[in-house]
Order: structure tokens, then sequence, then C-alpha cells
């Protein structure tokens, strides 16, 4: 997994959230929702909060929780669903690590505001997990990011994991392909097609329209891959989510390409992950 810009705070990770849940009776619980005033290095007052929805502790995933943090140098979300315990606890240290960085970021940034007497604006993060695919063996999930630091405006991003449930460890789409070059040679008329699509309805039917090179198809590869399914049974399309810049200018916004999986793709796909894979109907 590429390592995010977001950061969350275990402790309030942990903290008690506002939540329900269903027991093995039938039966509803709740618990209540908390929220914590902290102090920031700098002596601003900063809010935080963090709540969750339960999930059946049978099924092995933690509950789903959103965290919130609002203070004089930044800002940020970062929402995560009920997953497994292995692979939350790596999200919460992947956030750990990230807030650490952002705050340093932040801080430099208001230190060179306030030194040539520019106004500083705080900066800004949101992170969103959701969960693409959910199949025997293996979960897919993507991550939508959105970051401002100070610039003429923000950019967003994506990042994308895929669960291994049997090992217990995190694994990229692409490692579950023979050869990255031969998957690219499978998909990339396909992919192209799809993308001058969707370019011509930003449009007005003119792919030529943006003009700057943004009319030349791109790297399928070079974007952010995600797995899905339509049949909860198996890996049976392909997604591609592509950030501002990428294949248009930054008014355009991202673009997403979906393909079925063909024969010509499922080819690819490594032996040991074949049973997970099908050519989509």
């Amino acid at each position: 997994m590429r390592v995010s810009l977001l950061a969350l705070s275990s402790a309030l990770i942990l903290a008690a959230c506002s939540s329900a849940q269903t027991d093995e009776t039938g039966q509803t619980t709740s618990s209540t929702a908390s929220a914590t005033s902290t102090q920031t290095g700098d002596g601003a007052s900063a809010s935080s909060s963090s709540s969750a929805n339960s999930s059946a502790s049978a099924s092995g995933e933690t509950s789903a929780y959103s965290y919130k943090q609002d203070n004089a140098l930044y800002a940020f979300t970062y929402d995560v669903p009920a997953v497994p315990t292995a692979l939350a606890n790596i999200l919460k240290r992947d956030a750990q690590s990230n807030e650490a960085k952002l705050k340093a970021l932040a801080s430099e940034g208001k230190r060179e505001r306030d030194s040539s007497d520019f106004p500083f604006h705080p900066y800004e993060q949101q992170h969103s997990w959701k969960k693409v695919a959910d199949i025997p063996g293996f979960l897919s999930l993507s991550e939508e990011i959105y970051a401002f630091t100070g610039g003429a405006h923000g950019n967003s991003g994506f990042d994308t994991l895929i669960w291994d449930k049997k090992a217990d460890t995190e694994r990229k789409p692409i490692d579950f392909f023979t050869s990255p070059a031969a998957l690219n040679a499978a998909i990339r008329p396909a992919f192209c097609k799809q993308l001058a699509a969707e370019q011509r309805k930003k449009r007005g039917g003119d792919v030529d329209a943006a003009g700057d090179g943004f009319s030349d198809c791109i790297d399928p590869l070079e974007q952010t891959l995600i797995l899905g399914s339509s049949n909860g049974k198996t890996f049976n399309r392909l997604g591609f989510l592509i950030g501002p810049y990428a294949a248009g200018p930054y008014a355009e916004g991202s673009y997403e390409v979906t393909l079925p999986i063909t024969k010509a793709v499922r080819d690819q796909v490594k032996a040991d992950y074949a049973d997970s894979f099908s050519v989509m109907r």
C-alpha cells in the first residue's frame, strides 16, 4: 500500500464511540459517543472525535470507524469500513505515521507564512476507504484522498489494496498477474476506447478539446488499479481510478474506467489465484 498523507491517533480510535449492534440473541445494544478537546503544540485548541459502527466479532472484523481532527494547523478525516482486525491495525499505524508528517508540514508552512506576513490557511486532508469487492478469500478496497496544502486549490488521488483473508496479509492488485506488460497489452485497447468515451462526455463530444496533450491515451497501469466483482464470488472486472491532470486538466477532475475481465485478461492471472477470477458474462 502506498503511504498516505493522513494520519490517525490510536488512542482516539479506541475511544468509546457511538454504535449499535445486534448480539447473538437478536437484542440491540449501544455504546456512548465521546469526543475530546486537546491542545496542539502551538497552544491552539483542537477538537477531535471518533465514531464507529459495530460489526459482529465472530466475523473477525473491527468496527467501522471515522476519525476527525480540526485545529489551527490542519483538519482531516480518516474513514475506514469494517475490515479484518489485522488490516485495521495496519491502517491505524499507517495513519499515525502520516498524521505526524502532516503536522510537521503544516507547522513549517505556518512558520513560513508568519515570517512573510502572509495569512496561513490550515491544511486539509481527507481519506475515505471503501469496500470494492468482498469475495471468498479476498477483500478489495479503494481509497479516495483529498489534500490542500496552501496552494491555489486542493488536489485528489487514490489508493487501493487487496486483503488476503487466508494469509492475513496485504497484496497489490498487480500481484495477481503474471506480467504487468502482458496485462497492459491485454487491456490497453479497451481502456483507451473507454477513456476516450469518458473524455468526450466531459468535453462536449470532442476528445481534442482539452488540448495540452490530454487527447492522448495514458498508461492504464500507471493509474490506480482496483479489482471488482459483480457476482460476489470472483473478481470479474477491473477498475482504474485516474486523478486530476493525468487524463485531463484540473477542471475536468478525476476519471474512472471500468472494464470486464475477458479471457485475454484472465489468461494473465497467476495459477495460484486463477479460481478467484472469472470472465465477466
